[in-house]
This record gives structure tokens, C-alpha cells and sequence, in this order.
């Protein structure tokens, strides 16, 4: 392409030269928008896949130094696609304040350090050279680097609210199919005859027993059985119903007359039942007391400067020497009042729950190397309100010299795709929020009569910070609105800034649990914040 791109200038250049000794500035604009195009176009850098990508464009006119017009759109272009990506990170319009515009520049050039991909797109429009560059980026290292440069906006915000973790980590095997603890076969046999004018004899044999693997071999000879794992149970049926008819046993034939009978108007059935269950005993029941994934994941959580509490300590301190599961802790009622706990004991504002599974598939054919796979999920939710701001699953599969290694490596992988994802949403959670504010659920206990309730509501809405106040419930002893703040000062302070003019609250007493906000007449002292209802 550049090949044929060189030719076609010379071309240009030659029958320019025949005309006139200089180069016509039309014929020089043209050649050297194509050489453009030819340094530039296949200038596409291949790289892994796609974490934050961006787009950045530049429009330069083009002049007779071609080095010179590639270097300054490439630049431009670059730069924009950085401060789209700063937009991304840190929010909406983030790149025009002053001290992000006095990093943008530092930033962009070093993009190396971050760039998994780029990929450049330019063309001639009239007499400018446009480029579009197109960059995918490392969004870990990326938001690493603003933070290096002290722009992470929203990284005070984030670390101010922890994180408690809890996660239990399964390491088991396939159930043994080859090692049942308990057989139970079911055998039911019901044979008999029945005529038009009287009802014929029959006999009926039923039994029911639990056998070991040789009476249920010899049982299988008569049915079949299907198998699944890890609990196994088959079940095979044979019924017969007929009419004699005109066919007539041996035994019969002796009577002709009463065989003749027989056929018209007798009928016989032959029918048989039988059920097998077969339970296997699990490899492993209990989470192990190594949690690998939990290590790694906190690992990652950190390396996006996400504040994380060890559940350990809180949870010895909280259930003592009882031994609790994951899976106990939430099946019951322990699990509202762990996260007020937590809340109280760790100040913690959010926990993550979540479990990993990880199963030894045994010893590869082809390598001979330990392989197993692995699912791991988490989420995390609000200790006041039990909002979710994050959740997700993902599997994996790895391998290692050993079983152990093997669980190790996959821990690790689990814990890095699920950590990545994970993080960068509550990352987003908090970019969100100092963009739009957080929801607060306001509750003045009180009587307050029509005249009163109007005043706190304006009173509110003139409040700093307010974004949006909406009236949620209202009665004799409460009124209650929830409002989008994202003021400086805390929430309470800002209300009672506004509130204590109207002196009906004048004496206005506040209590606060996270997004959580209760206002007294007085005092508030021994009363909680009421609990969020959403709807």
C-alpha cells in the first residue's frame, strides 16, 4: 500500500515539474496527504483484550512538512483519547477542572505505560490531515496513574467506606460413584385374573428391602436403572395387562369348553415395580480453613484502593467459639444482625458476601499434570439499607503439579477476573455518587400539623447540596423524605444549618447510621435511626 502510495506522489510530483519548475501547492497538499496516510494508516498496534477503551480525534492542516503534521495529530488525537478515559474514571466533565488540565499533558505522554492497544484511522478531508485513534487501555494501571498524580477524585470517598469481607472456599472432589454408603431397592410384583361374571383369584408378592451391590446386581438383570451425580437413583417398571382371547396355555387345552370360556371372557394382568436409590457420601462438606480466593481477591480489591476489613477477627469477637458457615449465616436470622455488628464493631458500611468452589477434576490424560475448575461469586451490599452496589459470578478452570497448586492457581485466576470486575463497580459506584450525590432517607419523629410539614420540606430544599428532596411518607408522629445530597458538609449539619431558622426546630437533634438520618424534637438521645422501607 505505502508501495503504491510513494508511486502515485512521484507520479504527481513528475507532471508537476513538467508544467512548472515548482510544485503547485495543490499537487504538494495532495502527495503529502497520501504519504499521511501511508505512515499512518497501517499504524495499528495489536494487543490483548479490551479493558477501558477510548477514542480520541485530531484535525490538522496539512503543510509541506508531512513528519511534522503526523506528529502533531497524532499527539492531539492521543490527548483526547486521555481525556475521554479521565472522563470515564473519575466523572462527567472531570478534565475541565484546573488540576486535572495541568496533568492531562503528563498523562498523555505516558501512555506506553498503560496502552494494551491502539489503533489509528486517518483520512484527507479537503486540506486536513483528521486522524481518529482509537486506545484500549489498562483501567488498573490507568487509575493507578491518577492517583500517582493525585486525581483520583473519588479515592478518599471510596476508602472512607469499608468493605467487610466474608467468603467461604469449598475445595472438594467429584462424589465416588464407585463407593455408595447406602442401597435401597423397592421390588413390587402384582399378578392375577379377573372374569366378566365373577371376579377371578390372583396372587400378589411385594417386597421391599435394603440389599448390598449382589442382590441389586441380580435384581438389574430384570429392569434398568439410570444414574446421575451425586445422588444416584434409578427406576424400572414392567406392567402387562391382556385378554386371553383366543390364545389358550397348555394347561387349558385340556379343557376345550372351559378354554372357550376363558377366552371370551377372562383377563389377566402381570404387573411389576421396581425403584432404586443409591446416596454417595460428598468428598468434602465443610469450607476449608485456608481461603485462598478470599486472600487473593482482597488482594485486587486493595490495588484499586477499596478499603477492606477482615471478617476473622469480627467474626470470632461476634459468634465466638460456634462454628458458623456462610451458608448458616445466611439461611437465618444472624445475617441482619451480623451486618449491624459489622456496622457498630468494624464500621464497616458495606460487606461483601460471597463463596468459591473449587473441585479437583483429578490428573489430565494428555499432560498428566492436576487440573480442576472453580465458580466463585460475591456481593456487596449496604449494612444500613442492605443495598447492592456490586455482584457478579465467574468460572475458570487451571492446572498444577500438584492438587494443591492447582487450587492455588485457580484461586488466583477466579480471584483476578472476579476482583477486576467487581472493583471497577464500586469504583463506578462512588464516581456516581460524587457526580449525582447520595440518597439519604431523612425521618423527623415528631407531631408536626400541614403548616409545619411545609416548612421542614423548604427547609430541606434550601439546604446546600440538596439535589432533590421527595416526600415519602407523612403522619402524625413522623414525616419522612428522601433526598440526593452531595454537599461537603455532613448531611445532619447541612439540615440543621437551614432547619433551626424555623423555629419550630429550633432545637432540632439529629442521628445518623450511613444513609440513615433521624431528626428529634430535643433529643434523640437513645433512639436509633429508623430502618429504610424502600419500595
Amino acid at each position: 500500500m505505502c508501495l503504491k502510495l510513494k508511486v502515485e506522489l512521484k507520479k504527481m510530483i513528475r507532471q508537476s515539474e513538467l508544467k512548472d519548475t515548482t510544485l503547485n501547492g495543490r499537487t504538494r497538499m495532495k502527495g503529502n496527504s497520501l504519504l499521511l496516510l501511508c505512515v499512518f494508516g497501517l499504524s495499528a498496534i495489536q494487543g490483548s483484550a479490551a479493558d477501558l477503551e477510548v477514542v480520541g480525534h485530531s484535525k490538522t492542516p496539512i503543510t509541506e512538512d508531512v513528519q511534522t503534521v503526523a506528529g502533531v495529530g497524532k499527539n492531539q488525537a492521543v490527548r483526547d483519547a486521555i481525556v475521554t478515559a479521565i472522563n470515564k474514571v473519575l466523572g462527567a466533565n472531570s478534565s475541565d477542572k484546573p488540576e486535572v488540565q495541568a496533568k492531562i499533558d503528563s498523562i498523555a505522554g505516558q501512555v506506553e505505560s498503560f496502552k494494551l492497544n491502539e489503533n489509528d484511522s486517518p483520512q484527507r478531508i479537503v486540506n486536513d490531515y483528521v486522524l481518529t485513534v482509537t486506545l484500549t487501555l489498562d483501567e488498573k494501571k490507568f487509575r493507578k496513574l491518577l492517583s500517582d498524580e493525585g486525581l483520583a477524585a473519588n479515592t478518599s470517598t471510596t476508602r472512607s467506606a469499608a468493605v467487610l469481607m466474608l467468603m467461604d472456599e469449598f475445595f472438594t472432589k467429584p462424589s465416588d460413584i464407585n463407593a455408595p454408603i447406602e442401597e435401597l431397592v423397592e421390588y413390587k410384583h402384582d399378578k392375577g385374573s379377573q372374569k366378566a361374571e365373577a371376579s377371578g383369584s390372583a396372587s400378589s408378592d411385594v417386597g421391599s428391602a435394603a440389599v448390598d451391590a449382589a442382590a441389586v446386581e441380580s435384581a438389574q438383570q430384570q429392569s434398568s436403572a439410570s444414574a446421575s451425580n451425586p445422588n444416584f437413583q434409578g427406576q424400572a417398571s414392567n406392567s402387562g395387562s391382556y385378554s386371553a382371547g383366543a390364545r389358550v396355555t397348555a394347561s387349558e387345552s385340556h379343557d376345550k369348553k372351559s378354554a372357550s370360556f376363558k377366552q371370551a371372557a377372562q383377563e389377566k394382568h402381570d404387573n411389576t415395580y421396581f425403584k432404586k436409590l443409591v446416596r454417595y457420601q460428598p468428598r468434602n462438606v465443610g469450607p476449608e480453613k485456608q481461603n485462598y480466593t478470599l486472600r487473593s481477591l482482597a488482594g485486587i480489591f486493595q490495588d484499586y484502593d477499596i478499603k477492606i476489613i477482615n471478617n476473622d477477627i469480627f467474626k470470632s469477637k461476634y459468634f465466638g467459639n460456634k462454628p458458623i458457615t456462610l451458608d448458616k449465616l445466611q439461611s437465618g436470622k444472624e445475617l441482619a444482625k451480623y451486618a449491624t455488628f459489622a456496622r457498630k464493631e468494624a464500621n464497616s458500611d458495606f460487606f461483601s458476601i460471597g463463596s468459591s468452589v473449587i473441585i479437583d477434576t483429578g490428573k489430565s490424560n494428555d499432560t498428566g499434570n492436576s487440573t480442576c475448575n472453580g465458580l466463585t461469586s460475591v456481593a456487596i451490599y449496604s449494612t444500613n439499607d442492605g443495598e447492592e452496589i456490586a455482584s457478579e459470578s465467574v468460572s475458570e478452570s487451571a492446572s498444577g503439579d500438584s492438587s494443591d497448586q492447582c487450587r492455588g492457581n485457580i484461586a488466583s485466576k477466579l480471584a483476578e477476573n472476579l476482583g477486576k470486575i467487581v472493583a471497577t463497580r464500586v469504583q463506578e459506584y462512588w464516581k456516581r455518587r460524587e457526580m449525582y450525590g447520595r440518597e439519604f432517607v431523612v425521618t423527623y419523629s415528631g407531631k408536626l400539623n400541614l403548616g409545619s410539614r411545609t416548612a421542614f420540606m423548604n427547609a430541606v430544599k434550601k439546604t446546600q447540596g440538596v439535589a432533590k428532596a421527595v416526600q415519602r411518607s407523612s403522619s402524625e408522629n413522623e414525616y419522612q423524605v428522601v433526598i440526593t445530597y452531595k454537599g461537603e458538609t455532613p448531611i445532619d449539619q447541612a439540615l440543621a444549618g437551614e432547619l433551626v431558622a424555623v423555629p419550630t426546630f429550633a432545637n432540632i437533634d439529629s442521628q445518623v447510621e450511613g444513609t440513615l438520618v433521624k431528626l428529634c424534637p430535643g433529643s434523640c438521645s437513645g433512639n436509633r435511626a429508623p430502618a429504610s422501607t424502600r419500595h
